[in-house]
Protein backbone atom coordinates (compact mmCIF):
# COMPACT_ATOMS: atom_id res chain seq x y z
CA UNK A 1 0.00 0.00 0.00
CA UNK A 2 1.26 3.62 -0.64
CA UNK A 3 1.86 6.13 2.20
CA UNK A 4 0.07 9.17 1.95
CA UNK A 5 2.57 12.45 1.76
CA UNK A 6 1.09 15.66 3.03
CA UNK A 7 1.02 18.43 0.73
CA UNK A 8 3.03 21.55 0.72
CA UNK A 9 6.45 19.56 1.91
CA UNK A 10 8.30 19.69 -0.85
CA UNK A 11 6.81 23.07 -2.34
CA UNK A 12 4.70 21.44 -5.13
CA UNK A 13 0.86 20.85 -5.34
CA UNK A 14 -0.36 19.03 -8.32
CA UNK A 15 3.09 19.30 -10.17
CA UNK A 16 2.57 23.14 -10.31
CA UNK A 17 4.72 25.30 -7.86
CA UNK A 18 2.66 28.35 -8.46
CA UNK A 19 -0.63 29.20 -9.61
CA UNK A 20 -1.04 28.93 -13.53
CA UNK A 21 -2.47 32.29 -14.13
CA UNK A 22 -3.08 36.07 -12.04
CA UNK A 23 -6.02 37.76 -12.29
CA UNK A 24 -6.22 39.60 -15.53
CA UNK A 25 -6.28 43.06 -15.52
CA UNK A 26 -8.35 44.14 -18.50
CA UNK A 27 -11.54 41.94 -16.78
CA UNK A 28 -11.04 44.20 -13.51
CA UNK A 29 -11.07 46.92 -15.86
CA UNK A 30 -14.05 46.32 -17.99
CA UNK A 31 -16.04 45.18 -14.93
CA UNK A 32 -14.88 48.89 -13.50
CA UNK A 33 -16.31 50.51 -16.64
CA UNK A 34 -19.58 48.37 -16.31
CA UNK A 35 -20.28 49.22 -13.36
CA UNK A 36 -19.89 52.87 -13.83
CA UNK A 37 -21.97 53.03 -17.01
CA UNK A 38 -24.62 51.30 -15.02
CA UNK A 39 -24.81 53.61 -12.10
CA UNK A 40 -24.28 56.60 -14.46
CA UNK A 41 -27.36 55.12 -16.03
CA UNK A 42 -29.22 54.20 -13.12
CA UNK A 43 -28.94 58.00 -12.42
CA UNK A 44 -30.74 59.52 -15.11
CA UNK A 45 -33.03 57.11 -15.51
CA UNK A 46 -34.31 57.38 -12.22
CA UNK A 47 -33.96 61.49 -12.34
CA UNK A 48 -36.29 60.60 -15.41
CA UNK A 49 -38.79 58.49 -13.79
CA UNK A 50 -39.18 61.04 -10.96
CA UNK A 51 -39.90 64.10 -12.79
CA UNK A 52 -42.19 62.17 -14.60
CA UNK A 53 -43.78 61.39 -11.65
CA UNK A 54 -43.90 64.67 -10.36
CA UNK A 55 -45.57 66.21 -13.66
CA UNK A 56 -48.19 63.26 -13.62
CA UNK A 57 -48.79 64.53 -9.77
CA UNK A 58 -49.09 68.09 -10.50
CA UNK A 59 -51.62 67.07 -13.45
CA UNK A 60 -53.34 64.83 -11.07
CA UNK A 61 -54.08 67.25 -8.21
CA UNK A 62 -57.08 68.99 -9.02
CA UNK A 63 -58.19 71.28 -7.43
CA UNK A 64 -54.97 72.60 -5.64
CA UNK A 65 -54.33 73.42 -2.12
CA UNK A 66 -55.04 76.99 -1.84
CA UNK A 67 -52.16 77.18 0.44
CA UNK A 68 -50.08 76.06 -2.60
CA UNK A 69 -50.12 79.02 -4.30
CA UNK A 70 -50.01 81.68 -1.31
CA UNK A 71 -46.73 82.06 0.32
CA UNK A 72 -47.42 82.04 4.08
CA UNK A 73 -44.84 82.99 6.35
CA UNK A 74 -44.21 80.72 9.46
CA UNK A 75 -44.81 82.11 13.10
CA UNK A 76 -41.64 83.14 15.18
CA UNK A 77 -38.59 82.10 15.41
CA UNK A 78 -37.60 81.61 12.06
CA UNK A 79 -34.50 80.36 10.21
CA UNK A 80 -31.80 82.54 9.51
CA UNK A 81 -30.66 82.80 5.52
CA UNK A 82 -27.57 84.59 6.39
CA UNK A 83 -26.43 84.11 10.11
CA UNK A 84 -23.68 86.18 9.49
CA UNK A 85 -25.19 89.14 7.88
CA UNK A 86 -27.80 89.14 10.77
CA UNK A 87 -24.87 89.10 13.12
CA UNK A 88 -23.09 92.05 11.28
CA UNK A 89 -26.73 93.70 11.75
CA UNK A 90 -27.20 93.20 15.10
CA UNK A 91 -23.29 94.06 15.89
CA UNK A 92 -23.76 97.40 13.78
CA UNK A 93 -27.01 98.33 16.03
CA UNK A 94 -25.62 97.70 19.32
CA UNK A 95 -22.85 99.80 18.25
CA UNK A 96 -24.86 102.39 17.50
CA UNK A 97 -27.09 102.92 20.86
CA UNK A 98 -23.39 102.45 22.74
CA UNK A 99 -21.99 104.98 21.12
CA UNK A 100 -25.33 107.95 20.88
CA UNK A 101 -27.60 109.81 23.18
CA UNK A 102 -31.18 108.33 23.42
CA UNK A 103 -34.52 108.05 25.21
CA UNK A 104 -35.16 105.30 27.07
CA UNK A 105 -38.26 106.39 28.68
CA UNK A 106 -39.54 109.63 28.14
CA UNK A 107 -42.66 110.27 30.04
CA UNK A 108 -40.02 109.66 33.20
CA UNK A 109 -37.45 111.49 31.20
CA UNK A 110 -34.69 108.42 31.17
CA UNK A 111 -32.13 108.80 28.42
CA UNK A 112 -28.95 106.23 27.51
CA UNK A 113 -25.66 108.02 27.16
CA UNK A 114 -22.78 106.80 25.54
CA UNK A 115 -20.90 103.97 26.64
CA UNK A 116 -17.61 106.24 27.01
CA UNK A 117 -19.18 108.57 29.14
CA UNK A 118 -21.23 106.64 31.54
CA UNK A 119 -17.60 105.02 32.13
CA UNK A 120 -16.19 108.13 33.03
CA UNK A 121 -18.99 109.26 35.50
CA UNK A 122 -18.71 106.28 37.24
CA UNK A 123 -14.85 106.89 37.60
CA UNK A 124 -15.45 110.37 38.42
CA UNK A 125 -18.34 109.93 40.87
CA UNK A 126 -18.02 106.24 42.07
CA UNK A 127 -20.63 103.17 42.11
CA UNK A 128 -22.98 103.85 44.58
CA UNK A 129 -23.51 101.12 47.64
CA UNK A 130 -26.15 100.42 49.75
CA UNK A 131 -25.55 101.09 53.50
CA UNK A 132 -24.35 98.27 55.55
CA UNK A 133 -26.81 96.71 58.16
CA UNK A 134 -25.58 96.32 61.35
CA UNK A 135 -27.10 93.40 63.61
CA UNK A 136 -28.84 94.84 66.31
Amino acid sequence: MREIEPQGGSGRTAGRSHEGRDLRVTIVALFGLVLTATLVGSHFLLRGVFAGYSVWTDRAERPRPPLREARVVPPQPRLQDNPSRDLESLRTDERRRLESYGWIDRERRILHIPIERAMEQVMRRGVPTRPVRTAD
